[in-house]
């Protein structure tokens, strides 16, 4: 990917919850976040939600 501002080649990095495109030139970023806990959490919230459509 390159960058918007100086148009060099940007890198990826994950730290923490971050994660995303960075420029090591300028430092223009694009930066998401992923938080691994809340995605365990809804998907043990689904996984209860199924079973208690299936017994119904």
């Amino acid at each position: 990917m390159v960058c918007e501002k100086c148009k060099e080649e940007m890198n990826w990095s994950i730290e923490g919850a971050t994660q995303g495109w960075r420029c090591p030139v300028c430092g223009w970023n694009i930066i998401t976040t992923y938080i691994d806990e809340i995605g365990a959490y809804v998907n043990s919230i689904w996984q209860i939600v199924k079973r208690k459509i299936i017994y119904r």
